[in-house]
């Protein structure tokens, strides 16, 4: 194996001895096979270890057991503890994605302070496969069915010519030692699902699935170099900057092959999705005039041209820094004011909230929404994602941009002219009270 994975990094130009690489070992087999081969392979390197503390005593221990190999054979090593849970409560995030983004923070942090220049993770064809299923499964582009790269700017995966199964029988061949994790047996993470029950029942019909994977992913990337290279071309003779403004020549487009695939992948840099493409290609074919909005941009087709300018973020947030103040909008002003709880009469209004006030911090940041905001709707018991709320609402896409939330230490407590967060709302035991009146200051509907 030792051979093979030379090989595989020479071919496809992952690293040289001269560079310093930082292993990301977890104590898990495919990280300490991948420790294995570095050793015997005479790279300069050092290992990093990531405790989250998900697991109590399990955790200490897989950071013990890393520690003392590095001792052993005088590596260098570095590991850091983390707080999952106040990042998932922070964030509304799940577990794996907080735990993603701590590590990585981290690592990026360590590469630049201990001048390495690569991040070394051991991933390998089967975590290829997993991520290619999961993107099917959820809906995914071109760039979703490549599989994992071997290497992306800092970070190289070197163990991706190597199977689960093989990378057992070297471990097992080589007498290395391991720690497993509990949690990767368990089904109820969905790549987990992939990994325990679908692979296995893809391998009843194609045994040599993860070779045949392999093969397909990298036909399908060498593809997708193809198809970018077009649309690069594309972007370069069809889209021109003016002002700030982005604009398509339409005729760029009219006769290209494939025009979805190509015109999604020529908007979605600034924020524009699949079906929003699908309706501007209709758009362009019968409704001149339109406009289509994505969370920082706004898309006008008109008859020649496709008109991509940014939304102004001039004086769009807005700070509240007592329980009295006002925050005057464009067509409507905001004004808080405290109220004893027993003098309070409640009305349904939309345009109201009424917020038990030792619930919340100031300053009170006013904002529009984004991509990502979750809060609990009022009568919910768990987050919900902000965009879902509105397609519940049935809130205009066109409307959408006009949709600001109102936030305390960053969480959402009334997404203004619609919902109050339910961790927020009035109970017997509320004392004070915190109104907010909206109030159009116009005579344009809210």
């Amino acid at each position: 194996m030792v051979e093979t994975f030379l090989n595989f990094i020479k071919n496809n130009k992952i690293l040289t001895s001269n560079h310093k690489v930082i292993l990301a070992i977890s104590s898990g087999i495919d990280s300490m096979v991948m420790l294995d081969l570095f050793q015997k392979s005479k790279f300069s390197f050092a290992i990093a270890h990531c405790n989250f503390q998900l697991r109590g005593s399990e955790s200490d221990e897989d950071e013990r057991f890393v520690k003392e190999y590095a001792s052993r054979f005088n590596i260098d090593f570095f590991t850091q503890k983390f707080n999952v849970s106040e990042l998932t409560n922070k964030k509304g995030i799940s577990v794996q994605m907080a735990a993603r983004e701590l590590r990585y923070n981290w690592f990026n942090d360590l590469l630049k302070e201990k001048q390495y220049d690569y991040l070394a993770t051991a991933h390998h064809k089967n975590d290829s496969i997993e991520t290619v299923l999961y993107n099917l499964v959820k809906g995914t582009g071109i760039a979703g069915l490549h599989g994992i790269i071997a290497k992306t700017e800092t970070i190289i995966r070197p163990m991706l010519f190597a199977s689960k199964s093989e990378i057992v029988e070297y471990a097992n061949k080589e007498n290395l030692k391991w720690r497993e994790d509990a949690s990767n047996i368990s089904s109820k993470y969905h790549r987990n699902l992939i990994r325990n029950e679908v692979i296995p029942l893809l391998k009843q019909i194609n045994p040599k699935l993860e070779d045949t994977f392999s093969s397909t992913m990298d036909r399908i990337s060498s593809v997708e170099d193809m198809f970018i290279h077009q649309v690069d071309e594309l972007k370069r003779k069809g889209i021109k900057e003016k002002e700030g403004d982005y604009w398509l020549d339409l005729n760029s487009i009219s006769n290209v092959a494939g025009k979805k695939a190509v015109l999604f992948e020529l908007i979605r840099d600034f924020g524009f999705n699949y079906p929003q493409t699908l309706g501007i290609l209709e758009a362009i074919n019968h409704q001149s005039g339109k406009v289509f909005y994505s969370q920082d941009y706004l898309l006008n087709v008109d008859r020649n041209f496709m008109i991509i300018s940014p939304i102004n973020q001039i004086e769009k947030i807005h700070e509240a820094d007592s329980f009295e103040a006002v925050i005057n909008m464009p067509d409507y002003e905001l004004n808080f004011e405290l109220i004893d709880r027993n003098k309070i009469v409640i009305d349904p209004s939309p345009d109201l909230a009424f917020i038990d006030a030792d619930k919340v911090d100031l300053p009170f940041v006013l904002r529009p929404w984004k991509h990502g905001d979750r809060f609990i709707p009022l009568g919910m018991k768990h987050q919900k994602k902000l965009s879902d709320f509105m397609i519940d609402e049935k809130i205009p896409v066109i409307l959408k941009t006009r949709i600001y939330v109102l936030t305390s230490n960053e969480s959402i407590f009334w997404v203004v002219g619609h919902r109050i967060d339910d961790r927020v709302k009035i109970t017997d035991k509320t004392t004070t009270v915190l109104k907010i009146t909206k109030t159009a200051t116009n005579d344009q509907p809210l």
